[in-house]
């Protein structure tokens, strides 16, 4: 990006009252690539300092979703439904801990009993 166009679309910015994650993203990335004082920044280029660091914050502080481990200790057959046999899956948690859902099991609460057990101490 040339140096006026980022200094028109920092301006532009600045004049739009609505951002979108792109924007502050943007906008904060180009912040923090200019070592200056972000008070200073948003001088220069007629941003609001309080949106920025609102911003900042709500990038940050935004929850990124947990990714746990999986193995896979054994693989259905091909034709496999959730007719079959069983149709039981055991889903084993850090520590050992396992879990045992039977076809037709809602995935919402499964989420929130993992997400508990996963909140006990060892």
């Amino acid at each position: 990006m040339y140096v006026r166009d980022v200094e028109s679309a920092l301006r532009a910015a600045g004049q739009n009252p609505y951002w979108r994650q792109s924007d502050a993203e943007l906008v904060l990335s180009l912040w923090s690539d200019s070592g200056q004082p972000m008070a200073a920044f948003a001088r220069h280029f007629g941003l609001s300092v309080r949106r920025l660091y609102r911003w900042r914050r709500r990038l940050r502080d935004r929850q990124l979703p947990t990714l746990y481990p999986v193995e896979l200790v054994s693989a259905p057959a091909a034709g496999w439904s959730s007719d079959a046999a069983d149709g039981e899956v055991e889903v084993v948690l850090r520590g050992g801990r396992r879990v045992v859902v039977r076809s037709g099991f809602d995935e919402a609460l499964l989420a929130q009993v993992a997400q508990v057990v996963e909140s006990w101490a060892c």
